[in-house]
């Protein structure tokens, strides 16, 4: 069947060997068999593609039908009153989804008034939901036999580029947007439901129930072969190590990129910056996520900053800049916690060895940091300071004792300020440095 199936689409020489069902070794290079899967992936995107003129295979008639819930079982007494029954074990008896949803189909059948103007309109609906199993009946033997392939990373990034590309396909009472065609079987499942058993109580005026019941094992099996297709396809991409498989492995991988960022705009950020002027872009390209295409939008950003945002702050690295503002709001800044502004820089981007042993151990610090060890660190980041202030003093008492210009109006080449500016990018080469408002380069 594979070989039937790409030969149908490929009458060109086909590669052979145990992948593709047939005996023996390639015959053909690797490039040409992975070329023609290529081709076979391309051919199912531009099926799918199609279900975009399709808007009417799902109606109001027919969305009563999704989501169907079964329906309790009642007796009658002699005065006409119901009474839900119940089993031996207490547990209220149910109907089948079979009888649901027969019982749904004849109280619509009772509420027709012109059979023959709802018989013209309900055709267009089968009309079109013949048309679409029939793509579907190809497309799942398609994508049954792209499964049972061995993708390697280059085919999966093919699958995900035109199998599972974002589609705009509006249907009027689905209160959403079917744009990633996951839960496309769903609504089609739910059309061909309603054509069986409308076709049942208003026989003959819409054909056979056997036609409602094939778009429904159409829609059910493109149901399950799509997304196992997509499961497969997501593991091969996170397997690369190119693709992250959860959101919460992403916020950690933008929490110390968020740090940087602050660090780098040298003022206060708030989730709206973070979001509108490229950060939240840059991360996603960088890390990206399988299945992440619904964290694109301005939506997706907002709750992905804002989880990354308040972890941070729960660890104490950032801070509000105005604590009277509401810490969820778009506008609201935030800063590097002056306290905890060298201990997240060292948690985050390692300084030289000796200044911390291990990763627990800076993590044990800063949550046991007491007053006393504070003072101490502000000691120590003053003493620094002095020293290089001497050290700078010194050179500048050299510089000047070179020999004097012939000229007395002539400045020394000795320019303190961006001597010190290039002491201080020599020791910390991860921060921005200005002298002269200029910026020092290593």
């Amino acid at each position: 069947m594979k070989i039937k199936i790409l030969k149908e689409n490929f009458p060109g020489e086909m590669p052979t060997g145990p992948s593709l069902g047939q005996p023996g070794g390639l015959k053909t290079p690797m490039p040409e068999r992975k070329r023609k899967i290529m081709a076979l992936i391309e051919v199912v995107g531009s099926k799918l593609d199609k279900l975009q003129n399709y808007t009417g295979v799902y109606t109001y008639v027919t969305a009563q039908w999704n989501n169907l819930q079964l329906q309790p079982k009642y007796r009658v007494n002699q005065y006409g009153e119901h009474f839900r029954q119940y089993g031996p074990d207490g547990k209220e008896l149910l109907h089948t989804m079979e009888e649901t949803a027969a019982n749904l189909a004849q109280r619509i059948s009772n509420t027709i008034v012109d059979r023959q103007k709802f018989k013209k309109q309900f055709d267009k609906v089968i009309s079109q939901c013949v048309e679409v199993t029939k793509i579907l009946e190809e497309v799942n033997q398609y994508l049954i036999l792209i499964e049972t392939l061995e993708l390697d990373k280059d085919l999966a990034l093919h699958v995900k580029k035109h199998i599972y590309k974002d589609r705009s396909i509006k249907f009027d009472y689905a209160g959403t947007m079917i744009s990633r065609l996951f839960n496309y079987g769903d609504y089609l499942a739910a059309s061909g439901l309603a054509i069986k058993f409308l076709a049942i109580f208003l026989s003959p005026d819409l054909g056979e129930p056997s036609v409602g019941q094939a778009i429904k094992d159409t829609a059910e099996s493109f149901g399950e072969n799509f997304k196992s297709l997509w499961v497969m396809m997501s593991e091969e991409m996170v397997a690369s190590g190119d693709y992250l498989s959860k959101r919460t492995e992403f916020i950690e991988a933008i929490e110390p990129e968020i740090l940087k960022y602050m660090m780098k705009v040298g003022h206060p950020v708030s989730l709206y910056d973070l979001r509108n002027e490229g950060f939240y872009e840059e991360m996603i390209k960088k890390h990206p996520i399988v299945g992440g295409a619904e964290l694109k939008g301005l939506g997706g950003a907002k709750v992905m900053l804002r989880k990354a945002l308040k972890t941070l702050i729960d660890k104490g690295y950032i801070v509000q800049d105005d604590p009277s503002e509401n810490s969820r709001g778009m506008m609201t800044t935030f800063i590097i916690n002056p306290e905890m502004a060298q201990q997240s820089g060292e948690e985050y981007f390692p300084k030289p060895e000796g200044i911390m042993e291990s990763k627990k151990m800076k993590v044990r610090i800063l949550k046991e940091a007491t007053g006393e060890q504070k003072r101490q660190q502000k000691k120590a980041n003053w003493d620094t300071r002095d020293k290089l202030r001497k050290q700078t003093k010194v050179k500048i008492r050299r510089a000047q004792k070179k020999a004097s210009s012939q000229f007395k109006s002539e400045r020394p080449d000795y320019d303190p300020i961006k001597d010190l500016g290039k002491d201080l990018k020599d020791r910390h080469k991860d921060l921005q440095v200005y002298a002269n408002g200029e910026e020092i380069e290593e």
